[in-house]
């Protein structure tokens, strides 16, 4: 059975992560990339120290319209959430989070809406699994919705659960 187009351009940006990931393209390169649906995963009950990039499938299309007289095009949005449980590890001896991790974490999440930016901007993630393309739109695409770093960091989840959480939130055209 085949994936949904939602899930199909979950899975092909995980894959893009972990090949730029293996590559040294960020200056991170230890973390788990994975895909999931919002809500099924609770990120306030984390329980190891790893890393996580998680790509989360839309609850919707933001537009589908009519690409030609036999097929469609589709548009949304997938967010891409970074987030990590902060330690012992990750703290200064008043226990305070350490500013430079901060620093290495809130990177990553500039690094990967660059990522986006400046490579996809130009190429596209194919599907296989649909013969399909997805190229990732911005405001120069005449979207009224960008593509866009959403939360550099919650100051919410540092403070309440010692975690580290940034969302970037990147626009897809599936034709």
């Amino acid at each position: 059975m085949a994936d949904s187009i939602l899930v199909s351009v979950a899975k092909a940006i995980v894959e893009e992560l972990e090949t730029r990931r293996k590559a040294g393209d960020f200056e991170i390169s230890e973390f788990v990339t994975e895909w999931d649906f919002e809500g099924r995963l609770d990120d306030r009950e984390l329980t190891d120290d790893d890393l996580h990039v998680r790509v989360i499938v839309p609850r919707r299309w933001d537009r589908i319209q009519r690409d030609d007289r036999s097929s469609l095009e589709y548009i949304a949005a997938w967010d891409i959430d970074v987030h990590q449980k902060l330690g012992i590890a990750q703290q200064d001896s008043t226990q305070a989070i350490e500013r430079d991790e901060l620093v290495r974490l809130t990177r990553l999440v500039e690094q990967i809406h660059e990522f986006f930016w400046g490579t996809l901007g130009e190429a596209y993630l194919e599907l296989t699994d649909h013969n399909k393309n997805a190229d990732w739109l911005d405001r120069r695409d005449g979207i009224e919705k960008q593509s866009e770093v959403l939360v550099a960091y919650s100051e919410r989840y540092l403070r309440e659960y010692r975690q580290f959480y940034g969302i970037c939130r990147e626009l897809f055209q599936v034709t």
